[in-house]
């Protein structure tokens, strides 16, 4: 059987988007290489990836996450006139159809929402945290960069990382508010078996201690130590797509925003009695 070629393109780092293709595509059972084109940022870029996926042995299959409308569009012409299969990881993620035109104000937040996410994935960066709307934390396979682009998608900038008993968390992690990080869990069962595909995508052997009962709880318990000592809400992701956890972190979003209008109200009505007594006294 010869090797499917994968093209992961974007207009960020395109490196991300290969934790994705493992929802996209039962890499396990057939033999593919991968292509990965990031930081695509005109049309002329996709026209040089364009030449290169021409000249490929089979037809290659696309995968691409852009910010920009346009050049999604024009990756999706180029695969429909040339037979090849598009997966366009905005309308995977969102669940719903690309916008065909977009307001550039709204386009240009996204994009750069799109851009901070990529660049401060997987605990690069620490320092980024504390410019991020939003902090993913958790251990490995909980979900964490998929989460973290469709939350994006919603203009969101999202930083993520990855809690290893190894590894103390960056201290930035402490320094923001818990409020705006939300830790991430799943069952040790859940995670056997994604860590267990996660291997065997990566041709090593699925009983390694990654994917171990006592590794996997070990994790967990120094995870929820973290996460308990910030203060952050926890979700369980086990049973979760990932459109549905983003809507349980957007909720808390948003009813953290209504208590602080409700506080600043409030706070407002004191003070403006304050001042009454004080004219009036």
């Amino acid at each position: 059987m010869e090797n499917v070629v994968i093209y992961a393109l974007s207009d960020g780092d395109a490196n991300v988007l290969a934790p994705l293709l493992t929802h996209l595509y039962d890499l396990a059972h057939f033999p593919y290489v991968l292509r990965v084109h990031g930081l695509l940022a005109h049309r002329d870029d996709l026209e040089a990836v364009f030449h290169q996926a021409l000249h490929e042995p089979t037809l290659p299959r696309f995968v691409h996450l852009f910010a920009s409308d346009a050049l999604a569009q024009a990756v999706e012409a180029f695969c429909a006139s040339n037979g090849c299969e598009a997966k366009d990881l905005y309308a995977f993620l969102t669940d719903k159809e690309r916008p065909k035109r977009q307001d550039d104000s709204r386009a240009c937040a996204r994009w750069q929402a799109m851009d901070f996410t990529t660049h401060f994935d997987d605990g690069k960066h620490p320092e980024g945290i504390l410019e991020a709307d939003v902090c993913l934390t958790g251990v490995s396979r909980t979900s964490k960069t998929p989460l973290s682009v469709y939350l994006a998608s919603r203009n969101l900038r999202v930083a993520n990382v990855p809690l290893l008993p190894e590894s103390p968390p960056p201290v930035e992690l402490y320094r923001l508010p818990p409020g705006r990080i939300f830790g991430l869990t799943a069952s040790v069962e859940r995670l056997m078996t994604l860590r267990r595909e996660r291997l065997k995508s990566l041709g090593l052997p699925p009983d390694a201690a990654y994917a171990s009962e006592a590794r996997i709880r070990e994790e967990l318990r120094f995870a929820d130590g973290v996460m308990k000592k910030i203060g952050c809400a926890i979700i369980d992701v086990s049973l979760r797509a990932v459109e549905e956890s983003a809507e349980i972190i957007l909720r808390l979003l948003a009813a953290q925003q209504t208590d602080a209008v409700r506080t600043a109200d409030e706070m407002n009505r004191v003070n403006d009695g304050n001042r009454k007594e004080s004219i009036e006294g």
